[in-house]
């Protein structure tokens, strides 16, 4: 009995430590679980369904406040710095407006290098085809081609086109200083060659800028914008050249207060190119273009897009807009038509307060890095 009591007392201290300590991890990787942790982002509140809900409508625009800053991207100072491209087919200069994307870039690369010669072959009645030597990068897309355009094929081909063809294709360009009638003098024959080299524009910008072609390009409803580009065109020699829209625009159509005029629909209309009754003939001869405008709702009228979406402007040309107007400034309108002819060098534009004197005009115009 004795001995029995021994045996219970030692075992109690035992027990006592087993069920104190803090137990050890003895479980293995194959039953050990982990705990998910607490999500970094919080979970999205619910609507109070007890609440208002918000209005879904956007707020409209004022008409009257300067817009905010286009979305469309514009490209960055670095696109000064590539080369740029002067083109022969044969021996007969052609003027390209080069796409933006990475396959014309690698070819302006390669005619920063050395010059580029392509011996091409006639093809399908339609275009002409030629081994560039070398692959680019590409980016096709299933295409339908006009004549004049330039396209990359299999990514180390180039197309030039004198007719029309449904393929997958690399933009890289088109031509466009020549009439379907030329290009098929030009380009239907068994074989052509067609050269690039990196072009020769900033030896054209030493010169003079009463050397260079010039032009004064405007538009004026009201009479405010037609004195300053007489203003320039006297002071300049530069031709001048009115646009002057199909149907003309009367009081009822620039009634500013009545949302349902004419210029009220086609300036909140991203898509309106109102008509133009004639076209300036050969505006690729052009060096310098005077681009001018009143300012409607803040922006250029939508009629000075279709000019510049119609015209076949050289690489070389530069671009200077100027503006008439009450009280708007130029705001973001030259920036926006930038976009229109995004080959041209836009230079810093200018608002004239109606009335201003010729002598302030030009003033202005002196002033402008031409030279």
């Amino acid at each position: 009995m004795k001995s029995k009591y021994y045996m219970l007392t030692a075992l109690v201290p035992l027990l006592v430590l087993g069920c104190s300590e803090e137990p050890k991890n003895t479980q293995t990787a194959a039953n050990h679980q982990t705990l998910p942790s607490e999500p970094t982002e919080p979970k999205q509140e619910q609507p109070d369904p007890t609440q208002e809900p918000t209005d879904p409508k956007q707020e409209q625009p004022d008409p009257t406040q300067e817009p905010s800053e286009p979305t469309q991207p514009i490209s960055d100072s670095n696109a000064q710095n590539e080369a740029m491209l002067s083109a022969k087919i044969d021996e007969t200069p052609v003027n390209i407006q080069w796409e933006d994307n990475e396959s014309v870039r690698a070819l302006k690369a390669m005619a920063q290098k050395s010059p580029i010669s392509i011996s091409m072959s006639q093809y399908g009645g339609f275009e002409q085809v030629g081994a560039l030597g070398t692959t680019l990068p590409r980016n096709d897309a299933q295409t339908t081609t006009a004549p004049g355009d330039i396209v990359l094929y299999s990514g180390n081909q180039i197309v030039v086109f004198y007719g029309s063809n449904s393929w997958a294709y690399t933009r890289l360009g088109k031509i466009t200083d020549k009439s379907e009638d030329d290009l098929k003098a030009l380009l239907a024959k068994d074989h052509v060659t067609l050269s690039l080299s990196e072009s020769d524009a900033q030896a054209q910008d030493t010169q003079p800028a009463q050397d260079k072609k010039q032009l004064v390009a405007y538009f004026s409803v009201t009479g405010h914008t037609k004195p300053i580009a007489e203003y320039i065109s006297e002071h300049t020699g530069a031709t001048l050249y009115e646009i002057v829209p199909e149907t003309p625009y009367t009081d009822a159509d620039i009634n500013y207060g009545d949302n349902s005029s004419r210029t009220s629909i086609e300036q909140n209309d991203d898509h309106a190119r109102p008509g133009i009754a004639s076209t300036i003939d050969h505006i690729e001869q052009y060096d310098i273009i005077y681009l001018g405008y009143p300012i409607w709702w803040g922006q250029a009228p939508k009629i000075m897009y279709t000019f510049l979406e119609s015209a076949s402007l050289k690489t070389t040309s530069k671009i200077v807009p100027f503006c008439t107007s009450a009280s708007s400034p130029l705001g973001t309108s030259a920036t926006n038509l930038k976009a229109s002819a995004p080959a041209a060098t836009w230079l810093e534009g200018h608002r004239f307060a109606i009335g201003t004197d010729r002598a302030t005009v030009t003033s202005w115009v002196d002033s402008l890095p031409l030279k």
